[in-house]
């Protein structure tokens, strides 16, 4: 039993200066922008990589990435938009699993 296991954190957490505690908004929020951050640093360096891609190839590579980042973060937040007993427990893994609580 994972509930047995894990502390759950109070108040501590964030990306960056943002802290994200247990507000289920603030640590979709956060995923979304760890995930965007990813998303163009990735990008870039592909495109960069590849500087003989067309201005479509290139678009078309840039909504492919979208559409990935986009599927892998619906589960997580869909979760956390849910009204859960557990909600803590799901907040406190979704923050370990993310580094959200770095």
């Amino acid at each position: 039993d994972v509930t047995g296991e894990l502390e759950v954190p109070r108040g501590a957490g964030g990306v960056g200066v943002l802290n994200v505690g247990h507000c289920p908004n603030a640590v979709v929020e956060a995923i979304r922008e760890q995930a965007e951050v990813i998303k163009s640093e990735e990008l870039e360096k592909f495109l960069r990589r590849n500087p003989d891609l067309s201005e479509a190839d290139r678009q078309a590579v840039g909504q492919l990435v979208t559409g990935i980042v986009n599927k892998l973060v619906h589960p997580p937040t869909a979760a956390l938009k849910e009204d859960t007993e557990d909600k803590d427990v799901l907040i406190a893994l979704i923050n370990r699993l993310y580094g959200l609580d770095n």
